[in-house]
Formats: structure tokens, sequence, C-alpha cells
């Protein structure tokens, strides 16, 4: 009777070990999979603003350039071409 007892009690703590066991196992290996996610999402937000540093620039780089041009050519031209433009304007032949 002891030892069918001791074999009760016995295989009672085996089973809640291999439960524990269990559980143990489906649970760091779910905290290994979030932590694998989390580091993969944080080396693609690093990558997309390091990505979208450099487009900001290249972004700025293109508007500067774009008001620097257009501020060239709409500026007013110097003296000798302004007479210039005028004698074109006035024709081959201008009246008297």
């Amino acid at each position: 009777m002891v030892f069918v007892a001791f074999a009760l009690i016995q295989s009672y703590f085996v089973r809640e070990l291999l439960v524990a066991f269990f559980f143990f196992t489906v649970f760091y290996l779910c905290l290994a999979v979030l932590v694998v996610v989390f580091i993969l999402v944080v080396d693609a937000l690093d990558l997309g603003s390091v990505w979208l540093e450099s487009q900001g620039r290249t972004f700025l780089s293109l508007v500067r350039h774009h008001i620097a041009s257009s501020a060239y050519m709409v500026s007013q031209p110097k003296h000798g071409a302004l007479h210039r433009i005028q004698k074109l304007r006035a024709g081959p032949n201008p009246e008297p």
C-alpha cells in the first residue's frame, strides 16, 4: 500500500512538472518571438528614419535650387541687357 501511494504521489508530481515545463517552454518561446519582433520593428524604424532624412535632404536641396534658379530668372536684367531688350522690342527700323 505504501508503494502504491508513493507511485501515485510521484506520478502526480511528474505530471505537474511536465505541465510546468510545457507552460514555461511556451511562455519563453512567445517571449523570444516578441523580442525578435520588437528588434525588427526598431531596426525598420531606424532604417526608415535614415531613409526619410536622406530624402528630406534631397528634397530641401531641390527646393533651394528651384528657389535660387527661379529667383535668378525673375530678377531684373542688368542695364546693358535691359538696353538690348528695348532695342529688340523696338524692331529693326525704329521710327524717328
